[in-house]
């Protein structure tokens, strides 16, 4: 059982989006704040990040656009048993929703980590519903592409076969202008604002939690590249 106290304590068993150096580097420091919610022995069991802004006469809470996931993350006792976790989270996650301060709007798009929505119906929350696949690394190689579709085992095979590497890299102005670059090639308009993405980058690489990879043709051209972050998951 994961056993914390303090919220400095409990930051290496966050998601990344969970944490104080990201939280500070979208809001900026001082402008968010947590929820935190404890079991009777003092133990945080639940936080919630939040950041207010105004919006004309109206106070919002929302996620930062380079957030994909927010909202409230319970702390899982892998003791309890199955029978008596649901209610168990839905009593923790109702508590972290009253602490919500009173604004206009409230909008988070939340993780895998929850197993029940309930406590947002009984607070009168609009919930929608969306999918994301999650691969399960710890199994063989051979077991994690049979579940891929038959173009994508291809693809692969082929850049095998043409001899494609790949390497790992820290130079985050290089790999901007390489971003930079893909899209004005194909004419399209860059998604992202650049020296924001740049900042995020270089702040993850520097909490050991990110990395750039490139692949490399045999001339060791870059013909494709990718940032990776990564959490303790």
């Amino acid at each position: 059982m994961n056993n914390f106290r303090n919220i400095d304590d409990i930051q290496h068993v966050l998601p990344i989006y969970f944490r104080v150096w990201w939280l500070d580097m979208v809001y900026g420091k001082g402008m968010w704040q947590y929820i935190t919610e404890t079991d009777a022995d003092g133990f945080i069991v639940g936080i919630l990040p939040y950041s207010i802004k105004q919006k004309l006469f109206f106070r919002l809470i929302t996620m930062s656009p380079e957030t994909s996931y927010g909202g409230p993350y319970l702390i899982k006792n892998k003791e309890r048993k199955t029978n008596s976790q649901i209610s168990y989270e839905n009593n923790v996650l109702e508590s972290i929703l009253k602490k919500i301060p009173n604004v206009d709007f409230v909008y988070f798009q939340c993780n895998s980590n929850l197993i029940s929505y309930l406590p947002f119906l009984w607070q009168k929350y609009v919930i929608n519903i969306s999918y994301t696949y999650r691969i399960d690394l710890c199994s063989d190689i051979e077991v994690i592409q049979n579940q891929m579709k038959g173009s994508t085992r291809t693809d692969i095979k082929r850049c095998q076969n043409e001899d494609l590497i790949t390497q790992q890299s820290k130079d985050v102005p290089s790999f901007i202008e390489f971003l930079k670059s893909s899209f004005t090639e194909k004419s399209k308009g860059i998604p992202y604002k650049l020296e924001q993405l740049a900042k995020i980058i270089t702040e993850t690489i520097n909490q050991e939690c990110g990395f750039i990879l490139y692949c490399k043709n045999r001339e060791y051209e870059i013909v494709a590249g990718i940032f990776v972050m990564f959490d303790k998951d």
